[in-house]
């Protein structure tokens, strides 16, 4: 049975990192909380090229968009955890996922559809390194395409929308960089609804 993260309303997301769950959470925080491990953003049970995208977002991302964009991909996160491999191949992918569909919209968004175009049909990275340092300026590059559509946007609306877009590609290739390696999710690795409950409790107290 998959447990429905929508129903944890309790925490918004926050950016930055906190001392305690008290004083809030930031995404990767709030996987190891759900995972029962200690209070921390780099918990064990997560692959961390995916934790240092995660975090990207989390912290570049408007809080509207955070919760419900990027919270509900918590529960996929824990158990991802494998081998240098996995991480290699999921930020090659994370790379690749920003090259091919996120720069072309910030590139567009400016007035440079030609360059926009050549990067969604660049098929290759130069080198592994080249992929992990591409990886960790994904979400750099979101933010920078949301402020690029929201100053060309004709109107707040095409603003808002545009923004969404941009971030909501950049999470959706969190979602499927999770898939490539292991990921047993929080089913197979807690209680969830035990730590909803404490969740609850400790927001409450």
């Amino acid at each position: 049975m998959t447990y429905d993260f929508t129903t944890v309303t309790e925490v918004t997301l926050a950016s930055g990192a906190h001392a305690n769950p008290q004083e809030g959470l930031c995404f990767m925080e709030m996987v190891a909380w759900f995972a029962g491990e200690e209070h921390s953003d780099e918990p064990q049970c997560a692959c961390p090229v995916l934790g240092r995208y995660g975090i990207g977002l989390n912290d570049r991302m408007p809080t509207d968009l955070r919760d419900r964009l990027l919270k509900p991909l918590v529960p996929m996160i824990a158990g991802t955890r494998g081998t240098r491999d996995d991480e290699r191949r999921r930020a090659e992918f994370l790379a690749m996922w920003t090259i091919n569909r996120i720069l072309p919209s910030a590139l567009r968004a400016i007035g440079l559809k030609d360059h926009g175009d050549a990067c969604a049909t660049a098929a290759t990275l130069p080198a592994a390194r080249a992929a992990a340092d591409a990886a960790r300026a994904a979400a750099d590059a979101a933010r920078a395409a949301a402020y690029a559509y929201a100053a060309d946007a004709a109107d707040a609306a095409d603003a808002y929308a545009a923004r969404e877009e941009v971030f909501a590609t950049a999470v959706e290739g969190l979602r499927q960089a999770i898939l490539i390696g292991p990921h047993e999710g929080f089913d197979r690795l807690i209680d969830l609804p035990a730590r909803h409950t404490a969740l609850k409790d400790l927001v409450q107290a």
